[in-house]
């Protein structure tokens, strides 16, 4: 293989030389099975390897920060503080997130009522088009839905 030039002088040669360069992998690459398997091999286990330190590097970091925030009462509470605030903001602007809170305190709010819902012995309704219907837990009425068969 020749040679590249790295001199600023000749931008014209080094461009040419790259792409020359780059030609040849590529037809070695589609034609050789032995020389492709071996830099995807490489490339999975360079992968496997950064992915596994990284992850290892931020959780150990995310724990000594919990570490250090629960360690002082202040910081915890100026971090609750900014926790609550960003729900109450999320749940205003995410309706995906309003009813998945709401589903979520309607569940727990089951367990001293489980004995008078009957979860078994329902069957759905199907509609040809959408059924607006009110929440009776929440009093709030939702947007329509249709189940299809």
């Amino acid at each position: 293989m020749q040679q590249l030039s790295t001199s600023p002088e000749d931008p014209a040669k080094r461009k040419e030389a790259l792409s020359t360069s780059n030609e040849v992998q590529r037809q070695r690459y589609a034609s050789d099975p032995e020389y492709r398997e071996r830099l995807l091999a490489a490339s999975r286990k360079h992968r496997t390897e950064f992915n596994l330190e990284r992850y290892h590097r931020i959780k150990d970091s995310r724990k000594r920060r919990w570490q250090q925030i629960s360690e002082d009462p202040k910081r915890l509470e100026e971090y609750y503080k900014r926790f609550n605030a960003y729900q109450a903001k999320r749940k205003i602007e995410e309706p995906r997130f309003l009813l998945s809170d709401r589903l979520h305190k309607w569940t727990l709010g089951l367990k001293d009522r489980k004995d008078g819902v009957q979860w078994r012995s329902h069957e759905p309704i199907f509609y040809t088009e959408k059924e607006p219907h009110d929440c009776q837990y929440c009093s709030t009425r939702q947007g329509g839905a249709k189940l299809c068969k």
